[in-house]
C-alpha cells in the first residue's frame, strides 16, 4: 500500500474526535479532518493530535469527503466518521494487508452502538462498509446521504476482519434528530431519482420497514433496544415520504395559484371576507378561484369579480363522501392551486381532507367567530394533520381558535388579520347633518339570530323611553329571530319609536343615516359592522366581550358596557343622545380610528404576503 491516508470529516464533533483518530495510531500514515464549521473545538483537538485540519462549508456527505481525499498524499484512503473507531481486531487486520494488499478495496463489519449498546439484529450487525480503497479506481457518489463508494468495473474486494465501531445514538431523542436531519436529505436524493411520492409508500414501507426489521431481521431479539430500532427505521422511511411528498407538491404547485372555499348559503361577515380577499387577490394578478354553493348570495356576487367561480355543493358530511373528495382534489391538481383557505366546519372537513389527499402545501383555515372549537377527535387531527395555518379576525378569536386545541395548534401558527374597508367608497357618502328638532337615530344592524342579541333592544327602548329620551330606533337585518322581535314590539307597545328595515343591501347608506350605533352581539369574531358604523360617524356602544374591545376605543370613540347589563347601555345610549357635542367629537374620532387601523388597502397587503409566504407589515 506504501501508505494511508485518512480522511474525517467533521462539524462539532468534539466529543467523538479524539477516540476516532486515537484509533488510527499505527495504521494511518496521514490523517485529515475536513471541518465544516465547527465552534465547539473540534479543529483544535485535531491539530492537536497531528491531523491536518482544512476549513470548507458543507456542500453534502459525498462531495465532502472527495475533496477530502483529493488533499491526501497517499493512494490508500481510510474513509472514516468522527463518530467511529477501528477495533484492535480490525487495525491487526489492516496492518496484515498494508504490505501486500492483493485487492483494490476493502470491506469490513461495523458495529452500531445504541445508547451505548451493541446492535446485533435488526439489519445493524455486521452491516459491512467499504471503506479503505485505493482512490485511482473509486470515489464516493454525489449522493447528499446514506452516501457510497463507486468503484471501477474491474476492481477486486476484499473483507477484513474486526470492526469499525460506531457511536451512533447516545439517547433515543439524539436518533430522532437524526431522522429528522436526514429524512429531506434522503427526500432530496429520491426526487433527483424521480421517484414519485404516494400515500401506501409513506404509510405501507413504513409499516413493511417495522416488520422486516423487528421480526424478519430478528431485532426482537435485542429487546426494548429493538422495539425502539424498529419504530425509529419505520419513522425514517414514513418521514423520507413524507418529506418527498411535499417536494413533489412544491413543485407541481404554484404559490401564487390560491383557491378560497365558501359553501355557506346565507351573506354574513365570513362571506364579505371571503368574496373582499378574493377579488383583491385576484385585481393584484394572482390565479384566483372561489369555490361557492351554486344556490348562495356569495355565488350571486363574485360574477362581477376577476375570481375564477367553481359551484360545487359542500355539506357537512361531504368530507365523507369518496367521489367529493375526488372532484376537489382533482380541481387542486389541474389548476395547480398552492394555497387553500377554508371558512366553516364543512369547509374545513371535505375540503381540508381533499387538498391534503391533492398536496396542497398550504391549507388555511380563516376562523371568523370568537366561540371555542369543539375538542372533537376529528377536529384535534385536522388542525394537527392538515391545517397547516389559521387566519383569525381577531385576537379574541385566535385565543378561543387555541383554548381546546393546544395538543394540534401552536400559537405561532394562528395568525390574526382584521377585516378591511374601503374608506374611498364610504367617503363618498355625506352625513346628513342633524336637525335639533328631530329625534336622534339609533341604529343596529346584523342577522336576526341568538347570537346577535337583538333581544336586549326591546328592554333598551324601553328604558329610554321611561327617561323620557327622545329616539328612534332602526333595527337592520332578517333572521329566525325576526318574528320574536316583532312580537315584543307590538307587546310593549314600541311601534312608534322601532323600525323594523329588513335585509339593508346598501350598508354605507344605512350608516350613514344614523347618529349612533348599539352592537348588543353576545360574542363577535371581528365586529365589521362597529367598523362600517364608526367609518361613518357613529359614536357606538356594544358589551364588553370578545373582540369588541378591539375596535372600540373606550370613552374616545364609543362606550364599552358590562357584558349584558341593559341598564348600563341605556345610561351610555341616554348620555349620547343628550350630548350632542359629546356624540360629533366621538364620531370625529371614530372616523379617524378606523381609517387608521382598518384601512382594506392596508389588511389587503398583510393578507397577500401572508398567502405568498413574505414578512407580514403588522
Amino acid at each position: 500500500m506504501n501508505g494511508i491516508s485518512a480522511v474525517v470529516i467533521t462539524l462539532n464533533e468534539a466529543k467523538h474526535i479524539q477516540n476516532c483518530l486515537a484509533s488510527l495510531e499505527g495504521i494511518a500514515d496521514e490523517m485529515i479532518v475536513v471541518d465544516a464549521g465547527s465552534t465547539d473545538g473540534t479543529r483544535e483537538l485535531a491539530e492537536a493530535m497531528g491531523a491536518k485540519v482544512f476549513v470548507r462549508e458543507f456542500a453534502g456527505y459525498g462531495d465532502q469527503k472527495n475533496w477530502g481525499n483529493e488533499q491526501a498524499k497517499h493512494n490508500w484512503i481510510l474513509s472514516i466518521d468522527a463518530d467511529e473507531s477501528l477495533s484492535p481486531e480490525l487495525k491487526a487486520s489492516i496492518l496484515g494487508v498494508k504490505v501486500s494488499p492483493g485487492y483494490d478495496a476493502f470491506e469490513f463489519a461495523r458495529r452500531n452502538l445504541f445508547c451505548g449498546k451493541w446492535v446485533k439484529h435488526g439489519g445493524w450487525y455486521p452491516d459491512r462498509k467499504l471503506r479503505l480503497w485505493n482512490r485511482h479506481i473509486g470515489s464516493w457518489d454525489d449522493a447528499k446521504v446514506h452516501e457510497k463508494v463507486n468503484l471501477k468495473s474491474h476492481a477486486r474486494v476484499g473483507r477484513l476482519e474486526g470492526d469499525l465501531i460506531h457511536d451512533s445514538f447516545e439517547s433515543l431523542t439524539d436518533h430522532l434528530d437524526r431522522i429528522k436531519r436526514y429524512s429531506k436529505l434522503a427526500a432530496i436524493r429520491e426526487f433527483e431519482r424521480g421517484t414519485l411520492p404516494s400515500l401506501f409508500k409513506q404509510y405501507g414501507s413504513a409499516a413493511a420497514k417495522f416488520f422486516s426489521t423487528y421480526f424478519l431481521k430478528l431485532g426482537i431479539l435485542d429487546g426494548k433496544t429493538g422495539w425502539y430500532i424498529a419504530k425509529h427505521s419505520a419513522y425514517a422511511r414514513y418521514r423520507k415520504f413524507k418529506e418527498l411528498r411535499a417536494i413533489w407538491c412544491s413543485k407541481r404547485t404554484d404559490p401564487d395559484h390560491m383557491c378560497f372555499i365558501n359553501s355557506t348559503k346565507f351573506w354574513g361577515g365570513g362571506e364579505k371576507w371571503h368574496l373582499e380577499a378574493a377579488a383583491e387577490m385576484a385585481a393584484r394578478g394572482h390565479e384566483v378561484y372561489l369555490i361557492a354553493h351554486p344556490d348562495s348570495e356569495l355565488a350571486a356576487r363574485m360574477a362581477c369579480t376577476d375570481i375564477r367561480p367553481e359551484l360545487i355543493p359542500i355539506r357537512n358530511l361531504s368530507f365523507l363522501n369518496p367521489l367529493k373528495l375526488m372532484e376537489l382534489a382533482l380541481f387542486f391538481k389541474r389548476h395547480r392551486i398552492g394555497t387553500v383557505i377554508l371558512n366553516g366546519s364543512a369547509d374545513l372537513k371535505c375540503g381540508g381532507i381533499a387538498a391534503k389527499f391533492a398536496g396542497v402545501p398550504r391549507i388555511i383555515y380563516r376562523r371568523g367567530s370568537a366561540i371555542p372549537i369543539k375538542r372533537s377527535f376529528l377536529n384535534k387531527w385536522l388542525f394537527k394533520r392538515v391545517v397547516t395555518e389559521v387566519i383569525a379576525n381577531s385576537e379574541a378569536t385566535k385565543e378561543t381558535v387555541l383554548r381546546n386545541l393546544t395538543q394540534s395548534i401552536t400559537a405561532d401558527r394562528v395568525q390574526v388579520h382584521y377585516n378591511g374597508v374601503d374608506f374611498a367608497e364610504l367617503d363618498a357618502l355625506v352625513k346628513p347633518h342633524h336637525e335639533a328638532h328631530k329625534p336622534v337615530i339609533i341604529g343596529n344592524l346584523g342577522r336576526l339570530v341568538a347570537q346577535k342579541g337583538q333581544h336586549h333592544l326591546i328592554q333598551l327602548v324601553r328604558e329610554l323611553r321611561d327617561r323620557g329620551v327622545s329616539f328612534k330606533l332602526r333595527i337592520g337585518g332578517e333572521g329566525p329571530k325576526e318574528e320574536s322581535l316583532r312580537l315584543a314590539i307590538k307587546k310593549y307597545d314600541l311601534e312608534d319609536v322601532v323600525e323594523m328595515v329588513g335585509f339593508v343591501n346598501d350598508v354605507p347608506e344605512f350608516m350613514s343615516s344614523l347618529d349612533l350605533f348599539v352592537l348588543t352581539s353576545h360574542w363577535e369574531g371581528f365586529g365589521y359592522v362597529l367598523v362600517e358604523a364608526m367609518a361613518q360617524g357613529n359614536p357606538v356602544v356594544a358589551f364588553d366581550i370578545s373582540s369588541n374591545p378591539e375596535i372600540v376605543t373606550e370613552g374616545k370613540t364609543g362606550y364599552l358596557v358590562e357584558a349584558f347589563d341593559e341598564a348600563s347601555m341605556a345610561e351610555c345610549v341616554a348620555r349620547l343622545i343628550q350630548n350632542r357635542q359629546l356624540r360629533e367629537r366621538m364620531g370625529q374620532a371614530a372616523i379617524q380610528d378606523v381609517h387608521e387601523r382598518f384601512d382594506h388597502v392596508r389588511q389587503h397587503d398583510r393578507l397577500e404576503a401572508f398567502l405568498m409566504n413574505e414578512p407580514v407589515v403588522i
